[in-house]
């Protein structure tokens, strides 16, 4: 088990004044493994980031792997013969059986049977779709982080930069996922739980 650690920040909490407060603060580190049985063999879906005052870059460990969870499920009839069950049915109304690493919500619903809504699509392809192994965002100038800098060559710098600082909080703090011995430690951590059994990915059929 690791150890937690953490820094008080009851000064910004408590403090009577606005914008920055403690200059000493120049980057915030989250991570993310798995929120709910919503892949193939309960796999989750590994994040790292750095948000600094201007940028946000994310690391994701397996984007092959959709982000929000399958877009369909397997599912047993009275026979026992498995099926695929998709978000949506034949009526396109949303079955609850898809993306589940998103809690059930009206907005959910909404997307999902509002898919092909040519309004609608872009966004919902921004909720659910797969992500690129690496993304950067320019907090001040895309606040809602819609267009993703990594590729552009003009934030070479700056992507390397939050790269490499955001590997050396991670190895300072021991985080599996970079300094091992088992990087996939958290995929094996027991659910107690219902397990939901999803469709073999294609990206795993050469595994």
């Amino acid at each position: 088990m690791q150890p937690i650690s953490a820094r008080s920040f009851t000064n910004i909490l408590y403090s009577d004044r606005s914008g920055v407060i403690d200059s000493s603060r120049t980057a915030t580190y989250a991570g993310r493994e798995r929120h709910s049985s919503a892949r193939w063999l309960n796999l989750g879906y590994p994040q790292r980031a750095i948000r600094t005052h201007d940028f946000l870059f994310i690391r994701n460990f397996y984007p092959e792997r959709w982000p929000a969870g399958a877009p369909q499920i397997l599912h047993a009839d009275n026979t026992g013969e498995l099926y695929y069950m998709h978000g949506i049915d034949e009526n396109g109304k949303f079955t609850g059986e898809a993306y589940h690493d998103i809690d059930d919500s009206p907005a959910k619903t909404y997307f999902m049977e509002n898919m092909n809504n040519p309004y609608v699509a872009p966004y919902f392809r921004l909720a659910v779709g797969k992500r690129p192994a690496e993304e950067l965002y320019d907090i001040k100038a895309d606040p809602y982080c819609m267009k993703n800098l990594a590729g552009d060559n003009i934030y070479t710098e700056t992507l390397k930069q939050l790269n490499n600082q955001l590997t050396d909080f991670l190895s300072i703090t021991e985080d599996p996922r970079v300094v091992g011995p088992n990087p996939d430690v958290f995929e094996n951590y027991q659910r107690f739980y219902v397990l939901r059994a999803f469709p073999k990915p294609e990206w795993a059929e050469c595994k």
